[in-house]
């Protein structure tokens, strides 16, 4: 039985609860880095926001840019080598290593000396205050708009109608641009600045204007509490969506981009399920690298095949290998295959991969109970006897440009092919 054969590959529940305990640790210490990188750039834009506002801040402004980029680098190079580990990752000696690097920001002279200046210089303070002072007007002058706050028995001037609309559509700006929320918010918030703006293009009676604003303010007072509230479990849940996209290769969506927190929840459990899929898929395409390695047979490099599509050969020698195939849902397939520089088969390449195929026949079971060792288990589908009919060769790539006879060239290439495969005693 040594044509094509097809196994379903599982892995034990201990070998399978073993890789996610293993990434689940990963996975809090990729969430701590990313921490570290948001406070650094936190606080590195905030800085600079100061320094650049002023003249003749130039300097400081340039070096903690400088600093973000030099700490931001060696973070996200951490970062990169968590979401790359698999089991074998040494999580103690990561976190040993994020801890050098908070320890080199906390002490770093230049930092220290730059917060000072931003702590400390006169224009710098001047221009903090002057700004705190522009959100604490607007703060009392949005007060104004609450419903217990009555209306002045005097009236309501133009001014004054002027100026709580501009507070109020300066707060909406605001919570727009900085706060938190979905689109579904976020129309909501767009309706009532419509119905603001409306309102003050209105010929309507000062005092009836300013009425009508504090019933929008409440309005929008409950809405901002519901936003509020909303956002908070969606930001729970989302933190789990993206500590379970760490190591996914892409980013996760946006916060954004969700509608409700079932959305969210809804992602995570797929975010989930593909990296553990990924798990054990990337376990076991190892585990039968190992074992066919211990066996002498080494991957040929991809780079010199002309289409793998996903399989991995090993060579058995010069002219033939044995493909491996794991697909999405972990079948696995091995076959015995020609390699050469043309897919043509002559009458003894036929002859020597049909023997091929009857020799892969006392090694196959030894490999699937190494494979059982190691927490891997080869269910049978299809088993198919040594045929003629099953032979196939993979192509290797020809080199562009060579300076050297086409024969030369071959010659070259067979070379590389001859160090990569078992060497038959």
């Amino acid at each position: 039985m040594s044509g094509p054969k097809v196994d379903t590959a599982t892995l034990r529940k201990m070998e399978r609860d073993r890789l996610i305990a293993a990434r689940h640790d990963r996975q809090a210490l990729a969430a701590d880095i990313q921490k570290t990188i948001n406070d650094l750039t936190g606080i590195c834009d905030e800085l600079c926001g100061l320094f650049d506002q002023e003249s003749g801040f130039s300097d400081p402004s340039d070096k903690v840019r400088k600093k973000r980029e030099s700490y931001g680098k060696r973070l996200r190079k951490l970062l990169n080598k968590v979401q790359r580990g698999n089991e074998m990752f040494d999580v103690t000696s990561a976190k040993g290593e994020l801890q050098e690097i908070r320890r080199d920001i906390e002490r770093d002279q230049e930092f220290v000396t730059v917060r000072n200046i931003a702590d400390n210089n006169v224009q710098i303070v001047k221009r903090k205050q002057e700004t705190q002072a522009v959100i604490n007007t607007r703060r009392r002058i949005i007060e104004n708009l609450a419903p217990s706050v009555p209306v002045p028995e005097t009236g309501v001037t133009e001014e004054e109608v002027s100026e709580q609309a501009a507070a109020f559509e300066e707060d909406i700006r605001i919570r727009m641009e900085e706060g938190e929320m979905t689109g579904t918010h976020k129309n909501s918030i767009l309706l009532i600045s419509q119905d603001l703006h409306e309102l003050l293009e209105s010929s309507l009676p000062a005092e009836t204007r300013v009425k009508r604003m504090r019933r929008l303010y409440a309005q929008y007072e409950k809405v901002n509490a519901l936003i509020r509230s909303e956002m908070e479990v969606m930001r729970a849940a989302y933190n789990e969506y993206c500590a379970e996209c760490f190591d996914s290769g892409s980013e996760p969506a946006a916060i954004s981009d969700f509608s409700t927190v079932n959305d969210i929840r809804k992602a995570t459990k797929e975010a989930g399920e593909y990296a553990e899929n990924k798990l054990s898929q990337e376990y076991i395409r190892r585990q039968i690298d190992d074992v066919m390695a211990r066996h002498g047979y080494n991957v040929i490099r991809s780079d010199i095949l002309e289409e793998t599509s996903g399989q991995v050969l090993y060579g058995v020698d010069e002219d033939s290998a044995i493909n491996v195939f794991v697909s999405d849902d972990n079948q696995v397939t091995m076959r015995v295959v020609g390699v050469g520089f043309d897919s043509d088969i002559s009458d003894a390449e036929s002859e020597k991969l049909y023997q091929q195929q009857c020799a892969f026949c006392s090694l196959h079971p030894q490999l699937t109970a190494e494979l059982e060792m190691r927490g891997v288990i080869l269910t049978t589908r299809k088993h198919n006897p040594p045929d003629k009919k099953f032979n196939k060769k993979i192509k290797v790539k020809t080199k562009k440009n060579e300076r050297q006879s086409s024969r030369t060239g071959r010659a070259q290439q067979r070379q590389e092919l001859r160090t990569m495969y078992k060497e038959n005693d």
